[in-house]
C-alpha cells in the first residue's frame, strides 16, 4: 500500500467513525474533532516510530492482561511514541511516570523506554484492578486511565463529587462532566486531594481512545485500501471491521 493510500484510509477511519460514536464509545466528540494534519503525523509515527516499541507493548501487554494496543495509546499520548520526552510537569519517558509511580511499581529508570513500558503497563493493570468490578471493562477502563492521568485520590475525588452532583460516578459520559469542575476552587477546596487539571484528564482519556480505536483498525488486521473501505461502508454502514488486541481485558469500545 503507498503512503498516499495509507493516509486517506486513517482519515476514512476517523471520518466515518469506525472509532466509535460518541454515545456509546466516549470518544465521539474527539473523534469528529481529530484534524487531518493530527492523523496523517499518527500514521507517519506508526511507520516511524512504533516499530522501535511494539514488540514490548506487546510483550508487557500479555505479561500484564492489559491490550497492547491500549499500552500504545497510551505511550503515544503521553509522549508521541519519543522514549526522551519530558512534560513542563517533570514527568518523563515514554509512558511519562513520575517518581512516585515509578517507585511505586518498581521501576529504577523511568526514562529507560523498556522499563517505562513495563511499569506503565502494570500501573495500567494495577489501576483496572482498583476500579469497580461491576461495570463493563470499557467504563473500568475509561476510569483507570483517568487515574492514569490525574492520580487515584484525584479520581475518587471526582467520583465522590459527582455523586454529590447528582451524577452517575460509574459513567463516564457523567463523570467526564465531573472532573473538570476540580479545578474550580469551590468544589476542589472542600475536596481531600484538591486542585487537579481535569479538562486535561478528560482530554487524555477520549484521544487515549481515539488511538486505541486508529491502532485496531490499522495494525491488528490487513488494512483495506481507502476505496475498499468506502464500498464496505455503503454495503453495510452499520458494520465495523473488528480487530480485537490479544489480551483479555479488552475495552470493546
Amino acid at each position: 500500500m503507498t503512503l498516499k493510500n495509507s493516509l486517506m484510509l486513517l482519515v476514512a477511519l476517523f471520518s466515518f467513525t469506525v472509532i466509535g460514536s460518541i454515545d456509546e464509545h466516549f470518544a465521539e466528540d474527539t473523534t469528529k474533532n481529530l484534524e487531518n494534519f493530527a492523523s496523517q503525523k499518527f500514521f507517519e509515527h506508526q511507520q516511524t516510530r512504533l516499530p522501535d516499541w511494539e514488540k514490548h507493548f506487546r510483550h508487557y501487554g500479555r505479561q500484564y492482561s492489559v491490550p497492547w494496543t491500549l499500552v500504545a495509546a497510551v505511550a503515544y499520548q503521553e509522549s508521541k511514541w519519543l522514549s526522551d520526552a519530558e512534560s513542563y510537569t517533570g514527568v518523563k519517558g515514554l509512558m511519562q511516570l513520575t517518581l512516585l509511580t515509578a517507585e511505586h511499581v518498581g521501576i529504577e529508570d523511568r526514562e529507560d523506554p523498556i522499563q517505562s513500558i513495563k511499569g506503565g503497563t502494570y500501573y495500567l493493570n494495577y489501576l483496572f484492578s482498583k476500579s469497580p468490578k461491576n461495570l463493563s471493562h470499557r467504563e473500568r477502563w475509561a476510569q483507570a486511565l483517568a487515574a492514569y492521568n490525574m492520580g487515584h485520590g484525584h479520581l475518587r475525588d471526582a467520583r465522590r463529587l459527582a455523586s454529590q452532583l447528582g451524577k452517575n460516578p460509574n459513567r463516564w459520559k457523567d463523570l467526564k462532566t465531573v472532573i473538570p469542575l476540580l479545578e474550580k476552587e469551590k468544589y476542589h477546596s472542600r475536596l481531600p486531594y484538591g486542585y487537579a487539571r481535569g479538562r486535561e484528564t478528560v482530554h487524555f482519556v477520549e484521544k487515549v481512545f481515539v488511538y486505541y480505536r486508529a491502532l485496531n483498525q490499522t495494525v491488528t488486521r490487513p488494512l483495506l485500501t481507502s476505496q475498499d473501505f468506502l464500498v464496505d461502508q455503503r454495503r453495510n454502514p452499520s458494520s465495523q471491521p473488528s480487530g480485537k488486541p490479544s489480551a483479555a481485558k479488552e475495552p470493546q469500545l
